[in-house]
């Protein structure tokens, strides 16, 4: 649920009243917004990417990978009738790619330090073709590939009254 369709939020810890039960640790408690006789609407954008964080720390040098993080949001709520029908709408996106691994895979020569492992990238093909011939799995890249977690859209339905 976005923040931006909550009219109210309750959060019950402790409750002492014997109509709120069969919990434990607490109970939360939403309202979500409507439409009123006044449009009312709001709109947001953040975004966050390898452009916008350093990479020193110091004198050690630092590998952020490449990563971009976006957020946008929009809501819009009115009359459809005049103090009879009204509606609310929300729509919200979340999307985020980021680095598997920064770590580079050693390929025999390389001193080892900084993103060098110690593993070698021989090691590392041969384990992969092992459990391919063997198991018939594929065990996907060990270096220079994104993450990209499951996306997250969130929306509500338009309301009446």
């Amino acid at each position: 649920m976005s923040i931006d369709a909550l009219q109210q939020v309750q959060v019950a810890i402790a409750p002492y009243d014997v109509r709120q039960g069969n919990f434990v640790g607490a109970g939360i408690n939403m309202v979500t917004k409507s439409g009123a006789n006044q449009f009312s609407g709001s709109i947001f954008y953040n975004t966050r990417n390898n452009d916008y964080v350093g990479t020193h720390a110091g004198p050690n040098k630092f590998n952020p990978g490449t990563f971009d993080y976006t957020n946008i949001g929009v809501s819009l709520g009115g009359p459809i009738i005049k103090n009879k029908l009204f509606f609310f709408a929300n729509y919200e996106d979340d999307k985020q790619t980021q680095p598997g691994t920064t770590f580079i895979a050693n390929t025999g020569g390389q001193p080892v330090g900084g993103t060098t492992t110690r593993v070698l990238a021989s090691d590392l093909d041969a384990l992969s073709s092992y459990l391919q011939t063997n198991f018939d799995y594929a065990a996907g890249p060990y270096q220079g590939y994104d993450s990209e977690p499951p996306r997250r859209v969130s929306s509500r339905a338009p309301t009446s009254t």
